[in-house]
C-alpha cells in the first residue's frame, strides 16, 4: 500500500472514530446530564448540557454519514471551544475535587479539540471524501410524464374495463360519461 493511501485510510479511521466519540458523548450528554454536569466539575444545568449532547449526536451522525465530514468536524470544533469556555466560566465553587475535574474536563476536551483540528486540517488540506461514497448523479426528469404511454393513447383506458358497482346509484345525467352496458342499471336519485 503507498504512502498516500495509508495516510487515507488513517485519516478515515480518525474521522470514523471522532464520530462514534460524538455519538456516544452526545446520549450520555443527553440521557444524563446531571451525571455529566457533575463529572465536569460544572454546575448542573441540564438544559445547556442537553442542548451540547444534541450538537454532539447532530456532528457525529454529520461526520459519520456525510461525503465530505470536513464541515462537520469544524463543527465539532468549535463545539469543543465552547465546551471549554462553558467549563471555565460555569466551574462550580467549591473544594480541590471540583476544581481538579473541572481541570481534568478541560484537558479532556482540549485533547479532544486537538484531535478535530487535525481531522479538520487533514480534510480541508486532502479533500478528503468518504471511500465508497457514491458519486453525485443528477438525473434529467423533464421528459417523463408518470404516464406509461402517450396521453392519446391513455384517454379511456380507465373504462375500458370498469363495470360500476351495483350498489352506486348517482344522477341520469352522469351516464352518458360512463360506460353503459345495458338499461337495467340505470342510477337511481
Amino acid at each position: 500500500m503507498n504512502t498516500r493511501s495509508q495516510e487515507s485510510s488513517q485519516l478515515q479511521n480518525v474521522v470514523r472514530a471522532i464520530g462514534w466519540f460524538s455519538i456516544a458523548l452526545g446520549v450520555a450528554e443527553v440521557l444524563a446530564p446531571r451525571a455529566t454536569a457533575r463529572t465536569s466539575g460544572i454546575e448542573q444545568r441540564t438544559g445547556l448540557v442537553r442542548s451540547y449532547g444534541m450538537r454532539e449526536l447532530v456532528c457525529g451522525v454529520g461526520v459519520l454519514c456525510a461525503r465530505k465530514p470536513g464541515g462537520f468536524l469544524l463543527a465539532r470544533l468549535c463545539g469543543d471551544l465552547l465546551d471549554l469556555a462553558t467549563v471555565a466560566v460555569t466551574r462550580k465553587p467549591g473544594g480541590r475535587t471540583q476544581r481538579s475535574r473541572a481541570m481534568g474536563a478541560a484537558l479532556g476536551i482540549a485533547a479532544i479539540a486537538a484531535a478535530d483540528a487535525y481531522a479538520t486540517r487533514a480534510c480541508s488540506r486532502t479533500g478528503f471524501q468518504r471511500r465508497n461514497a457514491l458519486p453525485a448523479v443528477t438525473r434529467d426528469y423533464t421528459a417523463r410524464t408518470g404516464f406509461p404511454r402517450t396521453p392519446s393513447e391513455m384517454r379511456g383506458a380507465a373504462l375500458s374495463d370498469f363495470e360500476t358497482p351495483r350498489d352506486i346509484a348517482g344522477p341520469r345525467e352522469l351516464l352518458p360519461f360512463s360506460r353503459q352496458t345495458d338499461d337495467a342499471q340505470t342510477c337511481r336519485v
